[in-house]
C-alpha cells in the first residue's frame, strides 16, 4: 500500500513536471520564427511552437558545447526564461469566442471508435514511458551521450563510441533534460513528441479535408507506428523525434504552395525549413525522406505559383541552422565529418577517429550505378516481404497514397510526390528492418492524404450507409488489430514486462533493472557508485558499452570493440605503461570491469578492487594500484 501510494505521488510529480517542460518548449519556440495561422484556433500555433522548442533547445545544448558552458546555470537560466515566455505565450493565445469549435470531435459512432482507439494507443505510450530505461540503445548512447555531455560540458564525440560522431539532435535535448530530471523525464518528453507529431497530422487534414479528416489522421498515425517496436514510447530514441519535425515541416509547405490560393507565407516557410533542418540531424536519414520531398515541394510550389526564386531560397535558407551548429561540432570536436557517417571516401576523419567507422555499414546505399539498381531490385521483394508481415501497418496506405499524383486536388498531389520520393529512396536504401524504421519517419505527413480520402468516402450519400459503415469498419478492424496483435506479440518483451504499472519507486526500479539486460544487473553497483564516489573522479568502463546509470564522467566503447579492445586496435596502447599513462592523462580514477577481464595482462597488475564497493554484482568496482618504486 505504501509503494503504490508512493508510485502515485511520483507519476503526478513526473506528469507535472511534464507540464513545465511544455511550456518551456512553448517558450523557446515562440521567438523565431513564429507560426502565423489564421482564424481563433490556438492549437496549431502552440503545437509548432512546441515542436521549435525541443529543436532550438537541442541547439543551444550544442551551441554552448562549443565553449564548454554546458552546465546547470546556462541550462537553468535558458529553462527559465522560457518558461517565462511560454506563460506569456500562453496567456496570449488562450482560446477565446467559438474556438472550441476548431476542436476535432467524433461525430460518428465510427468516429468515436477510431477515436477510443487512438487514446487508447496514447494511453499505452505514455504508461509505458513511466519506467526507468533498459534499452539497449538508450543505455549506450541516446540517453548515455546526453547525460555524459552534460557532465563533460561539451558535445563530445569518441572514436571508441562511434554513434557519439552522428548529430544526435534528439540526445542534445535529452541532456538538457537530465541536467534536472531523468529518464523518465526524457521518455515522457519523447512520447510528448509523437502527440505533437499527429496532431500535425490531424490539424492539416481537418483544415484541408473536413473534420472527420482529422478523426481518421490520428487513427492511421497512431496505429501504424504503435504496432512498429522503434515507435512506442517505452524508452527513449529519436525516430518519433525526427517524425515531428518531418511531418510540420513538409505539411506546411504544402500549406503555403499547394492549399491556399493567396501568396505564401514566407515567414511560416521559415518554420518548415528550420523544423527539415532539426529533422535531418535528428536522424541522418531524413536527408532522404524529409529533405529531398521538402525541396521538391519548394521546387514545384515555387514554379507553380510563379514566386521568385530568389525569395523562395532566402525563406529555406534557415534549413542549415541545425546542421551548421552540428557540422561545426563534428569538425572541432568530433570525427572531422561535418555529416559522418555521408561521404566518408570524400570527407576524411580526423587521425585516430578511422575506427568509428567499422560499423556503419547499415547506413548504407545501392550504389548509383546499372548494378547497384539491379542489386535494388534484388532486395525489393525482401523489404515488401517484411513489410507485409504486419511489421508495420502502414506500407500498403503509404504505398497507395502515391496515386494521389493523379488527383484534381493539389494537396493530393503533392503529397503523393513526398509518397513516391520516399518509396524511391527506399529502394535504394540497403537492408530490411533498419529501412522499415526509415520509412516510418514518413508515415504522418503522407497519411493526411489517406484520411482525406477516408473523409470523403464518409460522406458519400451516393453510397448506401452498410457500405460506407463496413468498410470504414473493416480498415479501422485491421489497423487496431495490428496494433493488438503487435502489443500482444511484445508482451514478453523486457520492455513492457512491468505490466503497464508505473516504476518509479527506488524499489521498483531496483528490482525490474536488476533483472535486465545489457549489463543492468551491475545496476546496484553503479547506484553505488553515484552515492560514494567523488563527483571529480572520472570512471572507465572497461568491458561495459551501457554506461547511462552511472552519474559520473565516463568512457565507454561500443559493445563489439570494448575500451580494453580499443586502446590495443584503436591506440595501440598494450604494455603496463602505456595503460598507466594513458589512465593518468585522462584522469581516470576508477574502472568498471567484469574479474575476468580485470585479471588478463597488463590489468592485472594496474587495478585492485575497491574493497568497500559493493561485492555481489557481476562487475566489480577497481581503483589503479600505485605505481611500483
Amino acid at each position: 500500500m505504501i509503494n503504490a501510494m508512493a508510485t502515485g505521488a511520483l507519476v503526478a510529480w513526473y506528469l507535472a513536471r511534464l507540464c513545465v517542460l511544455v511550456v518551456v518548449f512553448i517558450g523557446a519556440g515562440s521567438f523565431w520564427p513564429r507560426f502565423r495561422g489564421r482564424g481563433r484556433n490556438p492549437w496549431p500555433p502552440i503545437t509548432f511552437a512546441m515542436a521549435l522548442g525541443m529543436g532550438w533547445i537541442a541547439t543551444a545544448f550544442v551551441v554552448l558545447g562549443f565553449g564548454g558552458w554546458i552546465c546547470p546555470l546556462s541550462i537553468g537560466g535558458i529553462g527559465v526564461a522560457c518558461l517565462l515566455r511560454g506563460v506569456w505565450e500562453l496567456k496570449s493565445l488562450r482560446p477565446t469566442g467559438k474556438a472550441g469549435r476548431n476542436i476535432t470531435w467524433p461525430r460518428t459512432a465510427l468516429q468515436w471508435i477510431a477515436f477510443a482507439v487512438s487514446l487508447l494507443v496514447a494511453v499505452n505510450g505514455f504508461i509505458g514511458a513511466l519506467a526507468p530505461d533498459s534499452q539497449q540503445d538508450s543505455l549506450w548512447y541516446h540517453l548515455a551521450l546526453g547525460r555524459q555531455w552534460s557532465l563533460w560540458n561539451r558535445v563530445v564525440a569518441w572514436p571508441e563510441l562511434y554513434p557519439s560522431n552522428f548529430t544526435l539532435h534528439n540526445s542534445a535535448l535529452y541532456g538538457a533534460i537530465l541536467t534536472f530530471g531523468d529518464e523518465v523525464d526524457c521518455s515522457l518528453v519523447y512520447a510528448l513528441q509523437a502527440i505533437v507529431c499527429y496532431s500535425f497530422a490531424a490539424h492539416f487534414a481537418r483544415k484541408w479535408f473536413g473534420p472527420g479528416a482529422g478523426i481518421w489522421a490520428w487513427l492511421l498515425c497512431a496505429t501504424a507506428h504503435a504496432g512498429h517496436v522503434w515507435f512506442v514510447p517505452i524508452n527513449t530514441g529519436n525516430d518519433l523525434g525526427v517524425a515531428m519535425f518531418a511531418t510540420g515541416g513538409l505539411l506546411l509547405t504544402v500549406q503555403e504552395f499547394f492549399h491556399k490560393s493567396r501568396r505564401p507565407d514566407f515567414g511560416n516557410l521559415q518554420v518548415a525549413a528550420i523544423l527539415i533542418g532539426f529533422a535531418s540531424v535528428t536522424k541522418m536519414t531524413a536527408l532522404g525522406y524529409a529533405l529531398v520531398p521538402w525541396l521538391a515541394l519548394v521546387s514545384w510550389g515555387t514554379a507553380r505559383r510563379r514566386e521568385s526564386p530568389f525569395q523562395s531560397f532566402a525563406c529555406i535558407l534557415p534549413v542549415i541552422i541545425a546542421p551548421v551548429a552540428w557540422g561545426i561540432r563534428n569538425v572541432v570536436w568530433g570525427c572531422g565529418n561535418p555529416i559522418f557517417p555521408i561521404f566518408r571516401e570524400l570527407l576524411p576523419l580526423r587521425e585516430g577517429y578511422e575506427i568509428a567507422v567499422r560499423s556503419s555499414g547499415f547506413n548504407s546505399i545501392f550504389p548509383p550505378t546499372p548494378s547497384g539498381f539491379l542489386a535494388a531490385l534484388g532486395d525489393l521483394p525482401k523489404k515488401l516481404e517484411f513489410a507485409g508481415q504486419g511489421h508495420s501497418s502502414g506500407f500498403i496506405i503509404h504505398a497507395a497514397v502515391m496515386f494521389g499524383l493523379a488527383a484534381k486536388r493539389a494537396e493530393h498531389r503533392a503529397l503523393g510526390l513526398v509518397a513516391l520520393l520516399n518509396w524511391g529512396v527506399y529502394f535504394w536504401t540497403q537492408g530490411n528492418q533498419e529501412t522499415v524504421r526509415y520509412l516510418g519517419m514518413a508515415f504522418p505527413a503522407v497519411f493526411v492524404s489517406a484520411a482525406g480520402l477516408l473523409a470523403w468516402f464518409e460522406r458519400q450519400r451516393s453510397i448506401s450507409p452498410a457500405t460506407r459503415s463496413f468498410g470504414l469498419g473493416a480498415l479501422t478492424l485491421l489497423v487496431a488489430g495490428t496494433f493488438a496483435a503487435r502489443q500482444y506479440e511484445w508482451g514478453a518483451h523486457n520492455t513492457i514486462e512491468w505490466r503497464y504499472r508505473p516504476l518509479l519507486t527506488s524499489v521498483d526500479r531496483e528490482k525490474y533493472l536488476a533483472r535486465r539486460d545489457y549489463d543492468l544487473a551491475n545496476y546496484p553497483l553503479y547506484e553505488w557508485i553515484n552515492r560514494n564516489t567523488p563527483g571529480d573522479g572520472n570512471i572507465l568502463m572497461l568491458d561495459i558499452a551501457h554506461a547511462y546509470y552511472v552519474n559520473r564522467r565516463c568512457r565507454w566503447a561500443d559493445q563489439d570493440l570494448t575500451f580494453a579492445g580499443y586502446l590495443q586496435k584503436g591506440v595501440g596502447i598494450s604494455t603496463e605503461d602505456e595503460v598507466r599513462d594513458w589512465l593518468g592523462q585522462n584522469k581516470i580514477a576508477f574502472v568498471v570491469a567484469y574479474p575476468e577481464n580485470a585479471a588478463v595482462a597488463p590489468w592485472r597488475n594496474i587495478l585492485t578492487t575497491a574493497t568497500e564497493a559493493i561485492a555481489s554484482t557481476p562487475a566489480r568496482l577497481y581503483t589503479i594500484k600505485a605505481e611500483k618504486p
